[in-house]
């Protein structure tokens, strides 16, 4: 379990770093799921879920959950 104190450090940290995320898919030309490429980070947010502070992070406009996030450099 994260505090609010290390959500923000970690939030801190990725902003203007690269990564993928599992959630963010593109269909190729022969019909196939593939990552999308790695974008930037360019905001956190700590928002609630079940209770709990979760680290939340916009990358290419979308908002994600950091969990989700891959190949970070």
């Amino acid at each position: 379990m994260n505090t609010q104190k290390e959500l923000e450090i970690l939030g801190k940290s990725l902003i203007g770093k690269k990564a993928q995320s599992k959630l963010l898919t593109e269909l190729t030309a022969s019909g196939r799921q593939i990552l999308s490429p790695a974008k930037v980070i360019t905001a956190y947010e700590i928002v609630q879920s079940f209770m709990e502070p979760t680290l939340m992070v916009t990358i290419d406009g979308e908002t994600i959950f950091e969990e989700t996030l891959i190949n970070i450099h």
